[in-house]
């Protein structure tokens, strides 16, 4: 074979091998193309799942940044939502948005497997997590019961003891805090002695606080009538009767000096 038509068998081989890696790169390509687009198709169904773009601002927001940012930056934005608090409700509530979104992709996405493969390796930590806090609130809750079932059968003194005890190493139920406590301890005690009275409320922490015999436990005390107390925490004072603002509150409503249970600090 003469050289030269070796020469034009190389340069024909040559040219074929290039545009044969030119196909296949371009096919390859078209390829990728078409799994992105796959891929992004999967991405925002499970975002039109996870939100209600027709219902509340939002969720319309989070399914935007799902879609704008991606399903772990809504996620993200989402569980801001149940707040920075260390409590076990706000751990369960960051826990359980996490693991509706897992469950999510582990129906849904089928061709992102890398994504697939991250979201699922974080389900068994989860759950357990979830698990933790779940039983932490219903020892909470056990206790909560507890402290209920003890207020209603307590006498007055036996209300106050509780209640003084709060900060103590004495106290029994360090689930609650004092002020949950004294909310509870004035709950209990107007929803079974003075459930009719809009101002049982107000009336008993005032007494609790001000260490007096409780109005609504001791109806016959004559400061029960004598006294219009209408000076509430939601006006912004403190219930004691050290704050001058209270005071003087207090001492508008006292029908007589000397009759009420503030005469002590009324002229």
């Amino acid at each position: 074979m003469k050289p030269v038509v070796i020469i034009v068998v190389s340069v024909i081989c040559s040219v074929v091998a290039v545009l044969g890696v030119l196909v296949a790169m371009d096919m390859y390509a078209v390829s990728e193309s078409q799994k992105a687009v796959a891929i992004e198709l999967e991405r925002q169904k499970v975002c039109d799942k996870l939100y209600d773009n027709t219902g509340s601002l939002q969720d319309i927001e989070l399914w935007g940044i799902c879609l704008n940012y991606g399903i772990i930056e809504s996620v993200n934005s989402d569980v801001e939502l149940c707040g920075n608090s260390l409590s076990d409700s706000a751990g369960l509530c960051r826990t359980a948005k996490k693991l509706e979104v897992i469950r999510l992709i582990e129906r849904e996405i089928t061709i992102n497997q890398d994504f697939y493969k991250l979201a699922l390796s974080q389900k068994s930590d989860l759950q357990t997590t979830q698990k933790m806090y779940a039983e932490s609130i219903e020892k909470v809750q056990q206790k909560i019961d507890k402290l209920s079932t003890d207020l209603n059968i307590a006498t007055e003194d036996e209300i106050i003891e509780i209640y003084k005890s709060c900060e103590s190493p004495s106290y029994k139920y360090p689930s609650v805090s004092c002020i949950n406590l004294l909310n509870k301890i004035t709950n209990v005690i107007c929803e079974k002695h003075d459930a009719d009275n809009p101002t049982c409320f107000t009336k008993t922490q005032s007494d609790i606080l001000a260490d007096k015999p409780i109005r609504a436990l001791n109806p016959g005390i004559n400061h029960w009538n004598n006294v219009v107390y209408t000076c509430n925490a939601s006006e912004g004072m403190s219930l004691s009767a050290s704050n001058p603002e209270m005071k003087q509150c207090i001492c508008r409503y006292d029908f007589g000096v000397g009759t009420g249970p503030w005469n002590e600090i009324c002229p």
